[in-house]
């Protein structure tokens, strides 16, 4: 097999020395004896699973940060265990114990700002007259919710 052509990059070194956080525990919820349930995650969430999210993330007309619902529910069953998404998912859809869809988003909030290793907090407003020019993000896109990545990557 012939060597690639132009310029060429072997990215497999920095995929091995990535740093890997503890795997993320969090409590949501009680089982039948009353005893809160600790749900595990992955050590490193999908990149692609966390692009989305990222990309998704907006800030509503309070300041506030605010991610799409479909999201945030693919985001979870990519990060919770597999051993845990079944009993997860049936709790977030059951009706015994409903969990308030803020509750929801804080904790995709958290593990995101874990998975990335920044935080997820709106961003300071802008003095009057200050430029209102974008940049591209650490991911390669243009702005937030932009599915279009930059020329650059």
């Amino acid at each position: 097999m012939p060597g690639p052509r132009g310029p060429f990059r072997d990215f497999n070194s920095e995929v091995d020395s990535a740093p890997v956080i503890d795997a993320p525990t969090f409590k949501l919820g009680r089982d039948a004896d009353g005893e809160p349930i600790t749900w595990h995650c992955v050590a490193r969430a999908p990149a692609g699973s966390l692009a989305d999210m990222v990309a998704s993330l907006g800030v509503d007309d309070r300041g506030q940060v605010s991610v799409s619902n479909l999201n945030i529910m693919n985001f979870l069953g990519d990060v919770v265990v597999d051993e845990d998404w079944p009993a997860f998912r049936a709790l977030l859809y059951g009706k015994e114990q409903p969990i308030p869809i803020e509750v929801l988003g804080k904790i995709v909030m958290w593990l995101t700002e874990l998975y990335v290793n920044r935080p997820t907090q709106a961003p300071e407003p802008s003095a009057p007259g200050a430029s209102t020019a974008s940049g591209t993000s650490e991911l390669g896109y243009d702005s937030p919710g932009s599915d279009t990545p930059t020329s650059e990557n």
